[in-house]
């Protein structure tokens, strides 16, 4: 896989015209590297780049910077009232119509009240976005990603998405903080978190009061831009976990796309669309298999999605779920096999035949090379990729095993307890790795998730080891996914159970 890399371009004497503004607000000598110079990045400051202009300085609450006007005195007679209030009328001109979705606001200053009004919030949103987001994402690449790019202007999108990727940045925010966090959030007593929390809730319930509208209409149903919005709906809930309810998101959009003749028939027409189906895809396979065998979502037959992956792969799943194709299709299988195995009125044939394709999965999932996989990626970074490549092979493997066990499509012999123990050990030190790695860190969830379920069977600090990633993993991704696994996991090991479906007895979804 050809890899790009961020050339960092240093002129041996800058000017102090060109420096960076947190250089030139630090008297510093800025060395002028790209995309962030390097000055800001060994201090953990965020860069705000070298623009023409210098960039807004979002404030505190309580905090300002210049002072208004003193007030002229009030007319003394009730004539001199009336022709003030008339001349005013007179000078008042055409209100602008303000965007759909941002109602217009009288801003009331009070000394130490900050006004927030909508279009603050969404200037400020692209603001996060670009300095404490984008910089790390385009610094640590493993492989290049067409939707890594910097936000521009979140007002030239739909009403609905806008509201949308504000309650999503504020969300970030609050879950990068670096103090620890505990669901429910709610009760966090950080006043700056609970100010967010409070703005992404507002944002939250406008986007939903505008999806309504456009699902409400006939003309606006099922367009690109409506099936659009409510996915990026659906992600910023799984980011913020505000509800377990995100099932319904999901049968939201399949009765849209149900309106448009289906999923695999959009793949085909809508260009535009190819995107947004593809994440849905990522989506619903990674839920799959942390959802329990009787309540798997199907989004097409497993023929028509099998042949959908290379599309899946050609446009870039890096880095939520860098699992090789290979091992990709066989998720998709083992999650069809898990369902159908739930199905009710199979008969011992049928039992027998799922056994039987049961094992050839784990025997194709058994004979993937993880080196020759590496080998083919053709990139600087083969061995972050060879890592990888044993990550997902050993997450997998005990995918198969255990949650196959746990329908009773695999049997629970010696033989494949033992690998299943040899496999779990490999994959603790393997993650103990690459969890470190600045490269791989944002992209090893769904593994930290498998070995959260095989910490069961293993040692107190296994589990502690979990835990404590868990943590981290919130933080580095800025979602509370990995907090929701952490409590479901600690109910799981206290309480006497020990199969897949036991500990994943509700549908989740760990994707970020």
């Amino acid at each position: 896989m050809a890899t790009t890399t961020v050339a960092e371009v240093e002129s041996p004497k800058p000017d102090s015209s060109k420096w960076c503004w947190e250089c030139r607000r630090r008297r510093l000598v800025c060395d002028c590297a790209y995309p962030v110079c390097n000055k800001c990045k060994s201090t953990g400051v965020v860069c705000p780049g070298y623009e023409d202009k210098k960039p807004l300085t979002w404030l505190a609450p309580g905090r300002v910077m210049s002072r208004n006007r003193k007030p002229r005195s009030k007319p003394t007679d009730q004539n001199a009232v009336v022709r003030s209030e008339k001349e005013k009328g007179k000078k008042r001109g055409p209100t602008a119509k303000a965007p759909r979705g941002i109602k217009q606001q009288t801003l009331l200053f009070f000394p130490g009240v900050q006004p927030r009004p909508d279009l603050c919030d969404m200037a400020e949103a692209a603001m996060y976005y670009n300095r404490a987001v984008y910089p790390d994402l385009v610094a640590n690449q493993l492989a290049p990603n067409p939707f890594v790019v910097p936000v521009l202007e979140l007002q030239a999108l739909p009403a609905p998405i806008q509201h949308a990727l504000v309650a999503m940045a504020l969300s970030h925010r609050i879950y990068r903080s670096a103090a620890p966090l505990a669901l429910p959030l709610e009760a966090c007593s950080d006043p700056m978190r609970k100010a967010w929390w409070s703005r992404l809730h507002r944002h939250r319930g406008l986007a939903i009061s505008l999806m309504n509208e456009d699902i409400g209409k006939e003309e606006t149903r099922a367009t690109d831009e409506t099936i659009t919005t409510v996915l990026v709906f659906l992600i910023g809930e799984l980011q913020q976990s505000i509800s377990n309810e995100w099932r319904p998101h999901v049968n939201g959009i399949m009765a849209l796309l149900k309106l448009r003749g289906g999923f695999d028939k959009l793949m085909q027409s809508a260009e535009r669309l190819k995107p947004s189906l593809l994440a849905l895809l990522l989506v619903i396979v990674t839920a799959n298999t942390t959802s329990p065998a009787d309540d798997q979502i199907s989004l097409a037959p497993i023929i028509e999605l099998i042949d959908i992956v290379p599309s899946l792969y050609g446009l870039g799943i890096y880095p939520p779920f860098p699992c090789a194709q290979y091992l990709f299709h066989d998720t998709v299988r083992l999650n069809h096999l898990r369902a159908r195995k739930a199905d009710p009125f199979n008969s011992v044939e049928d039992i027998q035949d799922l056994a039987a394709e049961a094992q050839t999965i784990l025997d194709h999932i058994t004979a993937f090379s993880p080196q020759q996989w590496a080998d083919s990626s053709a990139s600087d970074f083969s061995s972050a990729w060879l890592l990888v490549g044993n990550i997902f092979h050993s997450a997998l493997t005990l995918y198969c095993i255990s949650s196959l066990q746990s329908i009773s499509l695999l049997p629970s012999s010696r033989e494949l307890q033992t690998r299943r123990s040899a496999q779990r050990d490999r994959l603790m030190l393997l993650l103990a790795e690459g969890l470190e790695a600045p490269l791989l860190k944002k992209s090893l969830l769904w593994p930290l998730i498998v070995a959260g379920f095989e910490a069961r069977e293993g040692s107190d600090i296994e589990r502690k080891f979990v835990l404590r990633y868990l943590d981290e993993q919130s933080r580095e991704l800025g979602s509370s996914q990995p907090l929701v696994a952490k409590v479901a996991f600690e109910r799981f090991w206290s309480g006497g159970r020990t199969r897949w479906d036991e500990c994943f007895d509700r549908p989740y979804a760990f994707l970020v």
